[in-house]
């Protein structure tokens, strides 16, 4: 179309009338984005400065200056349409990376066509005179008002706790019948959230132990104990993707919708068998990867019900009762339920203990 730019904004941004005024006064660069946070806390700034082979998030005041950067952001930018001539085609293409430690991880498209402006010496810069807001829930973040966000962070973490007690009632009323059957004394949670449905479905036994990150322990415990039930209770902040001994067993253990948000599952599943004894009871929830939309950014892995089962197993983890149901969100998706117990070895080492083996 013979245009000299090109300017790209996200659709779930909101931007200043004046955007256009201001990042085309940057004559000396040829892209030129807003100044625009992510999305969630912490609100980082979207704007990057390379030091080796790494990335180092950007922090600069919105004083009306205009800030070199290495790797600005993509949701309010404006390119001059010669960068496009600068570098190599295919333009935005997402590729996989390994780390060092073999993880594999995807590599945007977009960090990735920043990265061949940077090596071709293209100048990006980040203007911030243009103050980018991100909407969200409960309210819209700006650059300058990200120092004032306790209130905010408080709000929502409000909102997502009361959201979360939605989700997993299944799970809850199946551990609540397994405790009454097995006549379970003892219950570990982990990755508990707001433990209100925990301590409502199962505060009858002796003894609920709730574990979730250190930094929300602190609102876990305060709305576990103002549940109802004649459980003591105890909330414990450890990061599941490390090992975890609480030197004891548990009759029986939940982990529901925790193991699709760890980057190390056996971690999670040791810990679990270590606290299991022959006769504990173990039950585990994840959605289903078939029936997902698969862009949540807070899920590092989703399992098929195959693959779960076969994790499981790895893991010396028996199932011995295999379910699933639909669960009712905005986006509805089949959540795969497993209840386990320990692998029973027999002495011989063969799992077969049939007389032909």
């Amino acid at each position: 179309m013979n245009c000299t730019h090109l300017l790209s904004i996200d659709s779930d941004h909101l931007v200043p009338p004046y955007i256009l005024e201001c990042l085309s006064k940057n004559k000396d660069a040829m892209i030129v984005s807003g100044l625009i946070t992510k999305r969630k806390p912490p609100f980082d700034q979207v704007g990057f400065v390379r030091e080796g082979d790494l990335y180092c998030p950007i922090a600069v005041v919105p004083d009306g200056r205009s800030y070199l950067v290495d790797m600005p952001a993509m949701g309010c930018t404006l390119f001059d349409m010669k960068v496009f001539d600068m570098v190599d085609e295919p333009y935005f293409v997402d590729q996989v990376g390994i780390k060092p430690n073999g993880e594999v991880y995807n590599r945007r498209s977009d960090s990735i066509f920043f990265e061949k402006c940077y090596n071709a010496g293209i100048k990006m810069i980040v203007d911030s005179r243009v103050l980018v807001g991100h909407l969200m829930e409960p309210e819209a973040i700006y650059p300058n008002c990200v120092p004032n966000t306790v209130e905010l962070n408080r709000k929502n973490k409000i909102r997502q706790s009361n959201e979360s007690l939605k989700h997993q009632n299944e799970v809850y009323e199946k551990a609540k019948d397994i405790a009454i059957d097995k006549d379970c004394r003892t219950v570990l949670d982990l990755g508990c959230g707001n433990p209100t449905k925990l301590v409502n479905k199962l505060g009858f036994v002796d003894n609920i132990t709730g574990i979730d990150f250190p930094e929300k322990i602190l609102d876990i415990a305060v709305a576990g104990n103002k549940a109802n039930g004649r459980a003591e209770k105890n909330w414990l902040g450890r990061d599941l993707n490390e090992e975890f001994n609480l030197h004891c067993t548990f009759d029986l253990i939940i982990a529901a919708d925790v193991i699709e948000h760890l980057t190390d599952t056996d971690n999670m599943l040791e810990g679990v068998v270590k606290h299991m004894d022959d006769e504990s009871i173990f039950i585990i929830s994840s959605p289903d990867s078939k029936t997902t939309a698969q862009d949540n950014p807070l899920h590092v892995r989703e399992f098929t019900s195959e693959e779960l089962s076969g994790v499981l197993l790895a893991n010396n983890l028996e199932i011995i009762e295999q379910t699933s149901y639909q669960e009712t969100t905005d986006v509805p998706y089949t959540n795969n339920v497993f209840v386990c117990r320990k692998l029973r070895r027999p002495k011989n080492g063969n799992s077969d203990t049939s007389e032909e083996s």
